[in-house]
């Protein structure tokens, strides 16, 4: 187990490195590592507390901490991924993307659009009543360009009778 912990250790921190050092030396590949390095770091964290869960019990110690930061990791986990399969699948997201790739100016800075991040992020808030939907999103993407890449983060809203409308791009 002890080495299972340091190899996936070595690997979320190497992403985590690479993702930061292809940013600043305008490495063009895989900057989706960024968010999959921090996922496999949570992912080893809940696999080194149950490692210490069990010597613990061994040793008839008390593991309530290891047993909340567990449950707190695991929280956050699912939210994310469920965050990220609904925003992924929400209008608003088609909107950004839709408007980005007809974006000339953004086309002027990056080249032609050649695809968006596998992982987008953000927030996202709609509420609803009997006169239709309202909402608002800040949606973070990753827009892969033929001359390069850049993180954008698009701004949205939604009104009543029209569908999502980006406010911004930054």
């Amino acid at each position: 187990m002890k080495k299972l912990v340091i190899i996936l250790l070595a690997a979320s921190l190497a992403l985590l490195v690479y993702s930061y050092l292809c940013r600043v030396l305008s490495l063009y590949f895989f900057w989706e590592s960024k968010y999959i390095g921090w996922f496999l770091l949570f992912i080893t964290l809940l696999i080194f507390l149950s490692w210490r869960i069990k010597i613990r019990r061994r040793l008839k110690k008390k593991t309530i901490l290891e047993t909340i930061a567990i449950c707190l990791i695991s929280f956050v986990l699912v939210v994310q991924i469920i965050f990220f399969i609904v925003l992924a699948n929400s209008d608003a997201y088609q909107a950004a993307k839709k408007y980005i790739a007809s974006n000339e100016e953004t086309k002027k800075q990056i080249g032609d659009i050649e695809g968006f991040s596998l992982i987008p992020a953000g927030t996202m808030s709609v509420s609803s009543s009997e006169a239709g939907e309202r909402g608002k999103a800040e949606i973070d993407l990753i827009v892969k360009g033929r001359q390069k890449f850049a993180e954008l983060t698009v701004d949205l809203r939604k009104e009543l009778s029209t569908a999502w409308q980006v406010v911004a791009i930054y």
